[in-house]
């Protein structure tokens, strides 16, 4: 579709092209720049076959690289027409921002969502990393996260991760800086061998914080677990509180 990943040459257009016209879309070997944002429909899969390469914004280590230099809501979006982004796969894709980012991947009530190797910073001290939304009438769940990387800076006011997904797993993967990992789901959710990193110090973030679904009055039902996890570096390491505000301080049915 005429992508070059010369770290030059604007290649939004032509990777759109390739994403709209198949449900399956292989990098190979480059460095993508992206200057708006790329909208990722439901039952598409985006993979390289390099793996994890590092977070920086040079083309110096060969892998599959995604640059996106503008200023935009997301550099992935997914289908806004869609009422929920289903099943999306995306693997081995390092993704950095040189530009304006609110967030890294933004999925509406994100169900049966799979990122393996998948390596991301958002530089952008507003910026934050994963956002999952809630919408009225759908569930989010089911979706697997396994060995991901992803960071925004130590000072930085948004989460790295911020989701409402339930029975979901997280597993082998890092999370650094900002407001921390945010879980407002229902419960269910499994975190294994998971490294909580550099929360923002100044506003007392906690690594992981656990509060209860918006839709539900009271503290969570399922299950969650935080299983051989590592938290460097927080002003919290893990926080269980029943609303996001921890008014309340409701503990939840978690096992640590």
């Amino acid at each position: 579709f005429g992508a070059v990943g010369d770290n030059t040459t604007d290649d939004t257009d032509a990777i759109q092209a390739a994403i709209d016209a198949s449900d399956s879309v292989f990098f190979p070997t480059g460095n993508y720049k992206i200057t708006g944002f790329l909208t990722i429909p439901s039952f598409k899969t985006l993979y390289s076959n390099i793996g994890l390469t590092e977070t920086t914004t040079t083309d110096e280590n060969g892998g599959v690289k995604l640059v996106f230099t503008g200023t935009e809501t997301a550099c992935f979006l997914g289908d806004t027409a869609e009422a929920q982004n289903k099943y999306i796969n995306i693997s081995g894709l390092t993704v950095v921002t040189t530009g304006t980012y609110d967030w890294l991947f933004k999925f509406k009530a994100p169900l049966g969502l799979v990122f393996e190797n998948v390596n991301a910073n958002n530089y952008d001290i507003d910026g934050g990393g994963f956002y999952g939304t809630t919408e009225t009438g759908q569930t989010s769940w089911i979706n697997k996260f396994i060995n991901c990387n992803m960071g925004v800076p130590i000072l930085g006011t948004q989460y790295n991760f911020l989701h409402y997904c339930s029975d979901s797993w997280w597993n082998s993967c890092y999370y650094s800086g900002g407001l921390g990992f945010g879980d407002r789901s229902y419960g269910g959710n499994m975190y294994t061998n998971i490294h909580f990193d550099n929360t923002n110090y100044p506003i007392n973030a906690a690594a992981l914080t656990i509060a209860k679904h918006p839709d539900t009055a009271t503290t969570n039902s399922k299950q969650t677990s935080i299983t051989n996890c590592y938290f460097d570096n927080n002003a919290v390491g893990i926080q269980l509180n029943a609303t996001i505000t921890a008014l309340a301080n409701l503990p939840f049915l978690a096992t640590i």
